[in-house]
């Protein structure tokens, strides 16, 4: 979708979260810790653990654990 990249890099990617598939930038995981190093897919949906934070306008959370939910 809309910037998704699946680049994964020392087992970290950086990916948007929402609500819906197509629900846009809501919430951005920043370099958050993938499962295996396994990039998380558009369409899955993940639990993400770690500090909440803001980036000028931007809700994050940088360096978080993802886990694949479904």
């Amino acid at each position: 979708n809309d910037g998704y990249n699946a680049t994964v890099s020392r087992n970290q990617q950086t990916f948007w979260i929402a609500d819906t598939e197509t629900g846009g930038k809501v919430f951005e995981a920043y370099w958050c810790n993938v499962p295996n190093g396994q990039a998380v897919q558009v369409g899955q949906k993940v639990k993400l653990t770690g500090p909440i934070m803001k980036y000028n306008t931007t809700a994050e959370m940088k360096n978080g654990d993802v886990e694949i939910v479904e």
